[in-house]
C-alpha cells in the first residue's frame, strides 16, 4: 500500500509538469495575443499596416519562453520516470533480500533438525564390570552405539567420582576416537585410584551417570543423560577440553561390533 501510494504521487507530479496548470478559458498568455472578441476597435481614420519591430521581436521571446518550458517540462519528467524506477528496483531488491533471509534461516534450521535427528540416534550405557585381572580393573563396561548414518568422532566417555568416603571427587574421561555409522564400540573403564564411580542414590538401583561428548561433521555435541545438546559458546564450558581430566584405567582394547536396522530409514 505504502509503495502504490508513493508510485501514484511521483506520477501525480509528472502529469502536473507534463501538462501544466488548468488555464481559463480567455485568459492570454503574457506577451501573447488577446483572445478573440476582445480586442479593441481601431480608432477612426487609422490605417491598417504592417506589424512594428518591438510586436514582432515580443512574440520571438514568447515562443522562446515556451521553448524553454516544454524543455524543462521533458527534463523535470525523465527526472520522475527515473525515479519512480529507481524505486520500483529498490523494492524488488529488498523484497529480494528478505526472502533470501528467509530462505538461509529455514535451510540452517532444516540442517540443526536433520543433525539433531542423527545425534540422537547415538547411545551410551553400561554394566558392571566386576571381574579383574592384573592387566584389566573392575569397573564398567560401557558401549556407545552409533544407529545414524554419519559417523562421529572424538568421542569421550565421562563419569563423576567420589573418594572412599563419598566426598565428590571430580570427573574423569577416556577418549575413544570414532564410531563409524551402524556400529557399537565397547571397552572396560575402571575408576583412577582412590576413587570410585558416582552412583545416584535416590533411583531404585543406584546408577552411574555417564555423559558422553562427540563430533557430527561440523558440531560438537554433549550428551547428559537424556538431554542432548549442541555445544557452543554459550555452553561450551559444560565439556573441559581433552586432556584436564584425569583418564580412565583401561586393560581391554575397544571391540567394535555392527548393529543391524539403523542408518537412515531407522
Amino acid at each position: 500500500m505504502g509503495h502504490a501510494l508513493l508510485i501514484g504521487m511521483v506520477a501525480g507530479a509528472a502529469a502536473t509538469m507534463l501538462w501544466g496548470r488548468p488555464r481559463h478559458a480567455g485568459t492570454p498568455l503574457a506577451g501573447g495575443p488577446a483572445p478573440t472578441g476582445a480586442t479593441e476597435p481601431a480608432p477612426s481614420g487609422a490605417t491598417a499596416g504592417p506589424a512594428t519591430a518591438p510586436a514582432a521581436a515580443g512574440n520571438g521571446a514568447v515562443e522562446e519562453l515556451r521553448a524553454s518550458k516544454s524543455q524543462a517540462r521533458g527534463t523535470w519528467i525523465s527526472a520522475a520516470v527515473a525515479t519512480v524506477a529507481l524505486l520500483a528496483s529498490l523494492f524488488t531488491l529488498s523484497g529480494q533480500v528478505r526472502i533470501n533471509a528467509q530462505q538461509i534461516d529455514l535451510n540452517t534450521e532444516a540442517d540443526k533438525r536433520a543433525a539433531q535427528v542423527y545425534a540422537s540416534r547415538v547411545a551410551v550405557w553400561y554394566t558392571d564390570g566386576l571381574d579383574a585381572t592384573s592387566t584389566t580393573p573392575a569397573g564398567l563396561d560401557v558401549t556407545v552405539q552409533n544407529m545414524s548414518p554419519a559417523t562421529i568422532d572424538n568421542v569421550r566417555i565421562i563419569a563423576s567420582l567420589t573418594t572412599a568416603a563419598g566426598a565428590g571427587a571430580g570427573d574423569a574421561e577416556i577418549a575413544i576416537g570414532a564410531v563409524r555409522p551402524c556400529s557399537a564400540s565397547a571397552l572396560r573403564i575402571g575408576a583412577p585410584p582412590g576413587t570410585r564411580f558416582h552412583r545416584d542414590t535416590d533411583a531404585v538401583t543406584p546408577q552411574v551417570q555417564l555423559k558422553l561428548a562427540f563430533t557430527e561433521t561440523n558440531r560438537d555435541w554433549y550428551l547428559d543423560g537424556a538431554n542432548l545438546v549442541t555445544l557452543d559458546d554459550t555452553n561450551r564450558h559444560l565439556v573441559p577440553p581433552y586432556g584436564v581430566l584425569p583418564p580412565f584405567p583401561t586393560g581391554r582394547k575397544v571391540t567394535t561390533s555392527q548393529v543391524a536396522d539403523c542408518g537412515e530409514a531407522f
